[in-house]
């Protein structure tokens, strides 16, 4: 790695020294006393040259320089180059010093490249390069004003950002050499040379990626009489430039560059939904106020950076740019404005020259998915064409907004499924009582749960945020957190910085208003929901209910409808609790360091493993179940019971496999679509969300049309099923009336042989035609539009083949650009015919369109989205009759995700295992914890040769002292046995001979050693407050492992801890696996009968150490293993020698020691084994005669001091 922070002079290179290099080697200059130099430049420019000499000895640098920087890269004379050339020449230049053979650290001034297609090739290749830091100069982030604006943002002193507005009012273009900057072709346009800032900064207020782009611009003032080579300019001079943001988020560029009178040259403002801020430069002046203040409390300050020490034409943001990069290269931080930065704000700026020349909006997707790639040629508005040739704006908009997924009117962002689509409300008092509502968008169903939290960093909290993974969370303004708490809002803002934050009003949070909604929105009756004995427990929870009901009605614009919600109230009763360390711990979910371990490592968390559900709601179900095991035996069992009959039934699980195929795979989603109704719009706002909205009702009823038809072939399935899951099953759903009634009720309005589609056109026309034929005139003569247009498509493609000789061109579609044409680059002789336009090369394919393709595809959008609107309307009453059944379409939901997790989940991953390898495990309410030959269920999938170890811990024996080398398999062994444990208590068979399992309320986990620097811990801290949290939760019930406590401090404090520790919790009935390398932590099991010591076998041969990795009664009996260790490592033999004289001395007073404590509970230790065997026979399921001869042999044993 190019690692300079050691040297004594960091040594840089300029490359391009005209302006604004000789700017660089200034703040370069100033920045001296942080131990750097310029030591060479390259510029073919003979004037630049020697201005550049000039000022370079009146700082006493003498700098070698060259043309090209080709010969300053071969020099090897610096470290550190800074390209600040004309932009058309970064893209080659860049590429020239990454792939150069010795590193060099890049600073490159803005923008990054003209093309998205350049950006993303250096990308690509500074990938490659770990050993370079490369930093885009963007340096307006660095201005005081702005960068006070952005701490301010940061600190969501404006609420979450709605709104950005950037004006820059300033002079021309200043004369470069060449007159390069006179061109687009050279400077990527106005928008991309000049503006790359302002959107840069603008994705950064934003907190999000842009969506898509509207500008209108032109050159209207400056160069207009100037002419270059016969060639005149053609950058604007003036533009507005809209953005929307994935976020909801919109911004505004106002651009004006023959606006030498204006006082500001940028005008900054950030508006939230709380407050609005303001920066303006060059007057260095920030301006902030809220809405509850007004006008009068509006505050102004003079926004300064003592570092600077050079102003220059920027203001000082180019010296604190260098500044920040050269910690960055030094290795004492990161680049503060990385390639992905540089890369979208060119992206944004080459969509709005586009969004000029074209008069419409433009998706980012265009230039960053390279539909359309290069150099926009930005033509003044006087010169672009217009006429028949161009659809109207409205038609421009059609086509181009970018598709969202909307339900009812509902935005919904959808990754495929597995992530939860959670809302949150978060509410407190000062008693440490915390209420949270959780409101699933996908499955409409509202989970409530109030509960006292323990602990000062709020794990009981934190547990429930990790289970339910919300993307938005709802809190109050005001702090009501205990003393000594941080409060939810400031919880929200250190651990869940990516999760979006709404603040409401405390007023919002009303348990009344809360209480009359679930009773008004709950599918079930307020008396079988157990309103009226839940309201006092939880109305912290019903106030934080209302306040996220309110959120999503007032932020998705939708009412839910009355007896719509599947409404719990959740407790501790009903499933285990593993908090969120634990669950890291354990690596139920993620797996560790997975960044580091790639893709291909994805097995190695539990989740991944039994990931083979083919639904995304049998995901989130599995998901669900491994963070929340179940407490319930009786359910336990009937999960067992069902596995059971799978696995002896194959023409069962395999019809059960093939049939659950047949459902879609977003059955569960479906509900959410009858759950909201969209609230009334005018004609006025008729249009684009309208139709996609209109489209998704369609869609939701075709497939709640391809589920209800596919109940008839899960009937005939689970005809013969004798277990009780699978028989109540066909009983309540199969067996249903109601689900006759909705599928006759859908079958009188929509066409019989209408299917759930997923290739696009076919989805399309599939919805077109959804409805009967003859029920509304107007539908029936948009579809024959439709498909008219359709055909002329179809005919038009055929045309082409014929006339231009391309017998393969294809006619592909998606839902954003519509028909588009596809042909192998082998076909084209030449260049390709004029009549095709957009023209972009992909992989060995040309993708394009023509004039005459772009009208019909507008024509057949139009058409079909009149065809949506219209069949909408039709759907209503539908829609409405089926909400009349909506608590059956939850329990068909349901019903689906778990026969996805029981058949694909649990029995499809046993079925992959060899015979015998699972085995059905025992609950019982207060047996031991008995596992025989039990294997870690990932690390066995991954190692065949795994070695299975057992374990028995009972009312006689709740702790084991686990001892044993490094990696000998400790940690292993305490994970797999909470994982048996975490499967056995979601009804799933378990890597075990045998396995009987004493239900388990609680895991609590210390394991792993390393420091937290978010809460500003050290190992032992870290380890401390772990330990604590589980002193401060352990139930009689629970379970705990705890690895290597007390190795982070001393060995006297860490034996003390560990010590005290353990006689804590042995004095509990709670089982408790301890693992260490305290040797004296074996006195345990002679002072307490209730503890016994097991250690990992290791065999030494030559002073080696051979891992056997198996569990054995008593201590350890490695002689040292600790010096042999340090001989294999190379220590001189005279320290091995000294240290085995040392280790021999207090080996031999240590054994002395031992056997006098020993001999004094020897007695004890006899009479409480003989409890232990008359404990596990009470829970033997032998005969009388069985039992009565093993009290016989008891008896025996004991007087005869055999035992």
């Amino acid at each position: 790695m190019a690692d300079v922070k050691d040297s004594v002079i960091t040594k840089y290179g300029i490359v391009g020294i005209g302006m604004m290099g000789r700017e660089h080697l200034i703040n370069l200059h100033h920045l001296r006393d942080q131990g750097l130099a310029v030591v060479c430049i390259a510029d073919p420019h003979p004037p630049s040259q020697l201005l550049a000499i000039e000022l370079a000895q009146s700082f006493g640098w003498e700098l070698k320089v060259f043309s090209g920087h080709e010969e300053l890269l071969k020099s090897e004379l610096c470290d550190v180059i800074v390209v600040s050339s004309p932009n058309m020449t970064h893209h080659q230049i860049l590429m020239d010093i990454i792939n150069y053979s010795k590193p060099h650290h890049v600073l490159v001034e803005k923008p990054l490249c003209t093309t998205v297609a350049d950006c993303k090739q250096v990308l690509e290749a500074a990938k490659k390069r770990s050993d370079m830091v490369v930093q885009v100069g963007l340096e307006y982030r660095y201005m005081p004003p702005v960068a006070k604006l952005i701490e301010q943002v940061k600190g969501r002193d404006f609420g979450n950002v709605k709104m950005v507005a950037i004006r820059e009012h300033r002079f021309p273009f200043l004369v470069k050499v060449n007159n390069w900057n006179r061109f687009n072709v050279n400077t990527g346009g106005t928008l991309v040379e000049k503006c790359c800032h302002f959107f840069d900064l603008m994705r950064l207020f934003a907190g999000a990626n842009p969506v898509c782009v509207m500008a209108s611009g032109g050159m209207d003032v400056n160069h207009k009489d100037e002419v270059y080579g016969g060639k005149v300019p053609d950058i604007i001079d003036n533009a507005y430039v809209i953005i929307e943001f994935d976020n909801g988020c919109r911004g505004m560029l106002d651009l004006c560059m023959f606006a030498e009178g204006s006082k500001n040259e940028q005008e900054i403002s950030v508006t939230g939904d709380i407050g609005k801020g303001e920066a303006l430069v060059p007057e260095g002046i920030v301006r902030s106020g809220s809405r509850i203040g007004g006008r009068e409390h509006v505050q102004t300050i003079k926004a300064e950076d003592e570092r600077i020490k050079y102003e220059g034409l920027h203001h000082g943001s180019s010296y604190l740019e260098h500044l920040t990069f050269l910690s960055a290269i030094r290795g004492e931080g990161i680049a503060a404005v990385d390639l992905e930065d540089g890369l979208m704000a060119v992206a944004m700026g080459v969509a709005a020259q586009l969004s000029i020349q074209e008069r419409r909006y433009v998706t980012i997707d265009e230039p960053v998915y390279e539909i359309k790639i290069g150099v926009v040629e930005c033509k003044p508005i006087d010169r672009i064409h217009s006429g028949a040739l161009l659809p109207s704006f409205s038609e421009l908009v059609y086509l181009s907004l970018n598709f969202q997924i909307l339900i009812c009117g509902v935005k919904m962002e959808d990754d495929g499924g597995e992530r939860s689509s959670f809302v949150a409300g978060l509410i407190e008092n000062r008693a440490k009582e915390v209420g949270m509502a959780a409101f699933d968008l996908r499955s409409a169903s509202l989970h409530l749960s109030q509960y006292i939290e323990t602990s000062s960093s709020y794990q009981n909290t934190k547990t429930l945020l990790r289970f339910y993974d919300p993307s938005v969370i709802i809190v109050p303004p005001n702090k009501l957190a205990a003393d000594g708490m941080v409060g939810v809002s400031e919880l929200v803002d250190r651990c869940y910085s990516t999760v979006r934050k709404v603040v409401f009003a405390r007023g919002c949070f009303d348990d009344t208003k809360g209480a009359v909604l679930i009773q008004n929105l709950a599918a079930e009756e307020p008396l079988a929901l157990g309103l009226d004995t839940y309201y006092k427990q939880h109305y912290l929870s019903l106030a934080a209910a209302a306040a996220t009901i309110k959120w999503i009605e007032a932020e998705k614009g939708v009412i839910v409808t009355n007896h719509s919600l599947t409404v719990t109230f959740n407790g501790s009763f009903d499933h285990m609790n593993i908090d969120a360390t634990s669950v890291e711990n354990l690596e139920l979910i993620d797996p560790f360091h997975n960044a580091l371990l790639g893709t291909s490592n994805k097995k190695r968390s539990l989740f991944q493993m039994f990931k083979t559900t083919k639904t995304a709601g049998g995901t989130r179900l599995l998901r669900a179940n491994l963070l929340q095991p179940l407490k319930d035996i009786e359910t336990i069992n009937t999960r067992l019971d069902c596995l059971d009959e799978l696995m002896s039934n194959e023409q069962l699980f395999f019809g059960l496999s093939q049939v659950l195929r047949k459902f879609p795979k977003e059955t569960d989603r479906v509900l959410c679509h009858f759950c909201f109704k969209p609230k009334k719009v005018t004609e006025a706002v008729i249009g684009f969300e309208n139709t996609r909205k209109s489209q998704n009702m369609i869609s939701s009823i075709i497939l709640l049309k391809t589920a209800l038809d596919a109940l008839p072939i899960l009937a005939k399935v689970l005809k013969d099923a004798k277990c009780f899951l699978l028989a109540n099953v066909y009983k309540s759903v199969c067996e249903n009336d109601r689900y006759a009634s909705i599928r006759k009720k859908i079958g009188e309005v929509i066409d019989d042989d209408v299917l759930h589609a997923r290739v696009p056109f076919v989805a399309r026309t599939q919805q077109c035609f959804a409805l009967k034929a003859g029920i509304d005139g107007f539908l029936d003569i948009a579809r024959r539009t439709f498909c008219d247009t359709s055909e002329a498509i179809h005919n038009l493609a055929s045309k082409y083949r014929e006339e231009f000789n391309l017998p393969n061109l294809k006619l592909p579609f998606n839902n954003r650009q519509g028909f588009f044409f596809r042909i192998p680059q082998k076909e084209i002789q030449g260049k390709l015919p004029n009549k095709f336009t957009q023209v972009v090369k992909h992989g060995k394919n040309i993708h394009c369109s023509s004039l005459e393709l772009a009208s019909l595809n507008v024509r057949n959008k139009s058409a079909a989205g009149e065809c949506f609107i219209r069949t909408e309307t039709c759907l209503e009453a539908l829609m409405d009759a089926i909400r009349e059944d909506i608590s059956a379409l939850t329990l068909l939901a349901e019903v689906l995700c778990l026969l996805d997790m029981i058949v694909n989940s649990f029995a499809h991953t046993i079925s992959t295992k060899p015979v015998d390898r699972y085995s059905r495990p025992e609950l019982t309410d207060s047996g031991p914890l008995a596992i025989d030959a039990g294997r870690h269920p990932i690390l066995e999938s991954i190692h065949n040769d795994f070695v299975s170890n057992s374990i028995f811990m009972s009312e006689a024996t709740n702790m084991l002292v686990v001892m044993g080398p490094n990696m000998s398999g400790k940690s292993t062994y305490l994970q797999q046995v909470c994982l048996v444990v975490i499967l056995a208590q979601i009804g799933c068979y378990v890597p075990a001979r045998f396995a009987t399992i004493r239900v388990v309320d609680r895991i609590l986990t210390r394991m792993g050693t390393m420091d937290n620097l978010e809460s500003n811990s050290s190992t032992f801290m870290t380890e401390m407050r772990e330990t604590a949290f589980i002193m401060q939760n352990v139930t009689n019930r629970s379970l705990i492992v705890m690895d290597e406590l007390g190795r982070a401090t001393s060995s006297s404090d860490g034996l003390a801890m560990a010590w005290s520790c353990c006689e804590y919790l042995l004095s509990l009935k709670a089982y408790t696996v301890f693992a260490t390398h305290m040797d004296s932590l074996a006195e345990l099991a002679t002072i307490y009968p209730n503890v016994k010591v097991l250690h990992f076998y290791v065999d030494i041969r030559d002073n080696r150490l051979d891992f056997k990795f198996q569990l054995r009664d008593g201590t350890l009996h490695v002689p040292h293993y600790g010096l042999l260790l340090a001989e294999v490592a190379g220590l001189p033999s005279t320290v091995i020698d000294t240290a085995r004289i040392i280790t021999k001395r207090i080996t031999d007073k240590e054994n002395k020691r031992i056997e006098l404590n020993c001999g004094k509970h020897h007695e004890i230790h006899r009479i409480y084994r003989v409890a232990q065997r008359l404990i596990c026979l009470k829970y033997s399921r032998q005969t009388e005669d069985s039992i009565r001869q093993a009290l016989q042999n008891l008896k025996e044993s004991f007087t005869e001091e055999r035992l």
